[in-house]
């Protein structure tokens, strides 16, 4: 299994906030999770810290962490299947757009799992396997939670 990082939950990683999302990426890095994270995803983070104080210090750890994943390129398949789920959930009433239906593109597009810590934002999300590391449901084993994914279908 694929695993794909939202942009959330690697700023959850970033901050240690919850811990449990630390806990479980050692969790999947230990047990040898294939974990990715978008191009895109990046490019919001970079940003995000840029924005901030203490930027350095909070650079070097995206950089640190991203030393343990697989950054992944974002491609025209991936911008294709984006561009159908906002067309689908505009059709839908939902207008917002933003770089995160770029992440969930690419992950429904290439069928991999999406760590985040909304899954409910995202149960529209046509076709998409989801998973919360952030602690909020009942206290699970690595190997639970995996079996415990949520799978949305249009």
């Amino acid at each position: 299994m694929t695993l794909s990082l939202a942009t959330s939950t690697v700023q959850a990683l970033l901050s240690g906030d919850p811990p449990e999302v630390r806990e479980r990426f050692t969790a999947a890095m230990e047990e040898g999770e294939d974990i990715r994270v978008c191009s895109i995803a990046v490019q919001e983070l970079a940003f995000d810290i840029m924005q901030g104080e203490r930027s350095s210090g909070r650079m070097a750890a995206l950089g640190e962490l991203l030393t343990n994943v697989e950054v992944e390129p974002f491609s025209a398949d991936d911008a294709f299947e984006a561009a159908r789920l906002r067309s689908d959930l505009a059709k839908s009433g939902w207008s917002r757009t933003s770089y995160g239906l770029l992440v969930v593109g690419q992950a429904i597009n290439r069928g991999w799992t999406l760590v985040t810590r909304d899954p409910q934002a995202l149960g529209q999300a046509g076709e998409l396997t989801l998973v919360d590391w952030t602690g909020s449901g009942p206290a699970m084993s690595y190997a639970d939670l995996m079996r415990a994914s949520i799978r949305f279908r249009r």
